[in-house]
């Protein structure tokens, strides 16, 4: 089961537009504020209307993504606790000799809460921070570009690091197994 089952994925495109431009609104309003600063103590009323304007429009961008995410959750969870509930229905008389009623309602319970809360959240998070890193690395690039350099050699940095610690973290695994495979030969040998 996945998230682009509800609405056959429909509303994933609109969550990642209203995403991206609550991020350029928010980075917009710190381009005015940072344009009004420039001009001098002065306020006036072009200011403040950009003030309010462009930080009330990223609110309901960011509005209308939480209740896209919601009502794909949603959906999402129903659909599977219809395909859980006819696979129990449909389960042989044998199924529900050998297994309790107990552990059925506590086995869909976990997945429900598991899929209406943790699972479009974390992917949704996930997201939204891969958006907001790519609209940071862009707005800095913008306003200095060797910064985009400095960028690409951090993440280069990172990969040779991240593959650095797999094969190391796996080594550490191997060697422990087999420490722990000679002490209990050991103790089963006394």
């Amino acid at each position: 089961m996945n998230i682009l089952s509800a609405y056959n994925g429909a509303l994933v495109p609109v969550i990642i537009i209203c995403h991206m431009l609550f991020l350029g609104l928010q980075m917009g309003s710190n381009y005015w504020m940072a344009w009004a600063i420039e001009d001098g103590n002065r306020v006036s009323s072009k200011t403040l209307v950009g003030v309010v304007i462009l930080p009330g429009g990223s609110s309901v961008f960011i509005l209308g993504r939480a209740v896209l995410l919601s009502t794909i959750a949603i959906e999402t969870g129903q659909n599977l606790f219809l395909q859980m509930l006819t696979s129990v229905f449909r389960a042989p008389v044998s199924f529900f000799d050998s297994t309790p009623s107990s552990r059925i309602l506590n086995r869909s319970s976990t997945d429900q809460s598991t899929l209406d809360v943790d699972i479009p959240y974390r992917l949704a998070g996930l997201v939204f921070a891969i958006l907001q890193l790519l609209f940071i690395i862009f707005l800095m690039a913008h306003v200095s570009w060797p910064i985009f350099l400095l960028c690409v050699i951090i993440v280069a940095i990172s990969v040779w690091y991240q593959a650095y610690c797999i094969t190391t973290t796996r080594e550490f695994d191997r060697i422990e197994y087999i420490k722990n495979r000679k002490l209990k030969s050991k103790k089963f040998a006394e």
